[in-house]
């Protein structure tokens, strides 16, 4: 089989579509983790968010601290990171 220029062009959408979708999926699933449980125990009703994660990062439990900075960079809420915070 011959690859061409367009057929070439097209694999690559599709592959490029698949990432997008699994993209766009894996936040959701992040929704269920420790971390929303956290935010949900300290008065963040929706979970995980922006909000949760400045009171999250002044925790004094460092393993609180690593859980906000691992959302953050990770789910990268409103295009914001760690840095933001």
């Amino acid at each position: 089989m011959k690859l061409t220029k367009t057929k070439l062009k097209q694999l690559i959408k599709e592959e490029l579509q698949a990432v997008l979708e699994e993209k766009d999926e894996w936040p959701e699933k992040v929704k269920k983790g420790r971390f929303t449980k956290w935010c949900k125990r300290n008065g963040f009703e929706d979970g995980a968010g922006i909000g949760c994660a400045e009171k999250a990062m002044d925790s004094d439990d460092a393993s609180v601290r690593g859980m906000a900075s691992f959302y953050m960079n990770t789910v990268k809420p409103k295009g914001k990171t760690t840095s933001d915070l």
